[in-house]
């Protein structure tokens, strides 16, 4: 059995944990910001993370013919599927 002592000592626990904690942060203020963009918050230009990737001679477009080439070549492939399908079961 739990002393009386001990009873009031849990009350006044659980009533401390209902109160609302004051926020003391500036009204506003979002509560995660990603550290990438603090610079571009505070107006400052950003420095490319790896050095060599941004410049002349450097190919903008790669990433976009990447995707191009494996669109085709999924076309190419459902069309020979959907040919050979159809030449053998005859649907």
């Amino acid at each position: 059995m739990v002393e009386p002592n001990t009873r009031n000592e849990f009350r006044q626990i659980a009533e401390t944990a209902r109160r609302p904690v004051h926020d003391r942060r500036r009204p506003g203020r979002v509560d995660y910001l990603p550290p990438a963009l603090i610079p571009l918050l505070r107006r400052q230009a950003p420095r490319p993370s790896t050095p060599g990737l941004t410049g002349p001679g450097r190919d903008d477009l790669r990433a976009a013919r990447g995707l191009l080439f494996s669109f085709l070549a999924g076309i190419l492939f459902w069309v020979v599927i959907g040919v050979l399908v159809r030449h053998f079961v005859g649907v």
